[in-house]
């Protein structure tokens, strides 16, 4: 993060909780804060220093609120402010309970349990094409699974997220025209993969290759994706990022949403814009 002209590394856990905000060239810390089991802040001798704080979230210190795109959290009873808007499809019977009441081992960063923006896009074009509701939560779940353990600056990493990798040996990126070539090339061995799998009546592997296809045509519409190259700053001390990744425009949603019909129409080629 960026503040006046100085440098600060933040520093999460494993819930993506801002611990500690340090300067980089001094190595000082700026900011610790504490927080309790359902994120109230214990100790913050630096309020309103930067605006994470539990799980990744924007904490407004007036209200406690902390907001996660879709809706605020209001940890003083350990429930969110307003109901599930995805409803019973992120898998909950309680549309305010937070992360199954379960805070110390989950995190729900986009207000939607269980569910992202890929989670969805991914679920309603599967609806779209005539699959069941079952396997279209599948397919979108693994559409979000596809961020697990593939964040890296490879260029076989970037591709799955519609970006620009770079070579090992140069250290130089791909241009995003090869980015783009090398994403339609991952999709297509996943697409083939879930033909093999649908062949095969492997249900489970047939939804979820669809699911990692997907994930990477809806990316190319993310205004930091988009073929560029890839940025190894962790996403919470880029704020643009974050909100862009999280928050997008309704063009980009919809255009996302179009690029997944296309693609399980089996157009693969029209699934990903042109330049």
């Amino acid at each position: 993060m960026i503040k006046n002209s100085n440098t600060y590394q933040l520093i999460t856990d494993h819930l993506g909780s801002v611990r500690l905000v340090v300067d980089i060239n001094s190595g000082n810390i700026i900011q610790q804060l504490d927080y309790d089991e359902f994120g109230n802040v214990l100790s913050d001798p630096n309020p309103d220093f930067q605006p994470f704080a539990y799980a990744g979230g924007l904490y407004d210190s007036q209200t406690k609120l902390v907001r996660f795109c879709a809706r605020d959290y209001d940890a003083s009873v350990g429930r969110w402010t307003c109901k599930d808007p995805i409803g019973f499809c992120g898998g909950d019977e309680n549309l305010y309970q937070y992360v199954n009441n379960d805070p110390q081992n989950m995190k729900d960063m986009f207000g939607l349990f269980s569910a992202s923006i890929h989670y969805a896009i991914s679920y309603q074009a599967a609806i779209s094409m005539g699959f069941s509701s079952d396997a279209a939560d599948i397919i979108a779940g693994a559409a979000v699974a596809a961020d697990n353990g593939t964040q890296g600056p490879s260029p076989e990493m970037a591709a799955i997220h519609s970006m620009a990798g770079k070579d090992p040996q140069t250290g130089n990126y791909e241009s995003r025209s090869q980015a783009r070539m090398r994403a339609i090339s991952f999709v297509n061995s996943q697409m083939q993969l879930a033909n093999k799998f649908k062949k095969e009546g492997n249900c489970l592997g047939y939804y979820q290759a669809l699911g990692f296809a997907l994930h990477t045509v809806q990316d190319q519409w993310a205004l930091y994706h988009d073929f560029k190259p890839w940025n190894p700053t962790n996403v919470i001390t880029d704020i643009a990022h974050f909100i862009a990744d999280n928050a997008p425009s309704e063009h980009a949603f919809n255009s996302a949403l179009n690029s997944s019909l296309l693609l399980l129409q089996g157009n693969i080629e029209q699934a990903f814009k042109p330049f």
